[in-house]
């Protein structure tokens, strides 16, 4: 399992996560003034490093009870802190995820036209149940970690109205990037990348 973290000004975060996890990490940071980016940071450490199963994991989301076992698909985040330890809605596919190689490629990845926070988690959970996959939602427990506020500035929900089918068009195949800076420890793997 390769634990993949789309990273960005969350150095107080570091610690408690690579405490928390045993494995392979591979944290990708966005280097750059653009808005974030998640989706995109998930599709390149995919890229630049192989693996037959992803965890997507947040850096905020500290396990507590969590099955990491590998799935085709499956949800890991439907309890957590920050919401009462309840699924926010019914299909939240936020937070933790895993995915085999073989079903991320077959779905083409994420979007990447995703800038700013919110809604690719919610185009890619509809991305794979279109593909005709099924999610596996497990009962896992996570702590959130504390932070500022994200900057929901872009309105990311007109591109998930508009990105229906969007697979042969946009994704992992079409994911261009610069990476910056490659930088291994005995903790992870840290790519500083420019979107």
């Amino acid at each position: 399992m390769l634990y993949i973290v789309p990273y960005r000004n969350r150095r107080q975060h570091l610690p408690y996560f690579t405490s928390a996890i045993k494995g392979r990490i591979v944290i990708v940071e966005q280097f750059d003034d653009k808005p974030f980016n998640r989706a995109k940071l998930l599709n390149i450490g995919t890229l630049e490093l192989e693996s037959s199963h992803y965890c997507f994991h947040d850096i905020d989301m500290i396990p507590q009870k969590v099955d990491y076992s590998p799935s085709d698909v499956a949800h890991l985040a439907g309890k957590c802190s920050q919401f009462g330890y309840r699924m926010p809605y019914a299909t939240y596919f936020g937070g933790v995820t895993i995915f085999s190689d073989k079903v991320f490629k077959a779905v083409n990845g994420y979007s990447n036209e995703f800038w700013g926070w919110g809604s690719e988690d919610d185009e890619m959970y509809n991305n794979v149940v279109n593909n005709g996959y099924q999610v596996e939602f497990r009962d896992c427990r996570f702590r959130s970690l504390a932070h500022k506020p994200a900057d929901r500035s872009f309105h990311n929900k007109n591109i998930l109205l508009n990105l229906a089918g969007r697979s042969k068009e946009d994704g992992l195949d079409k994911c261009k990037y610069e990476l910056i800076e490659r930088t291994e420890t005995e903790l992870y793997t840290w790519l500083k990348v420019k979107l």
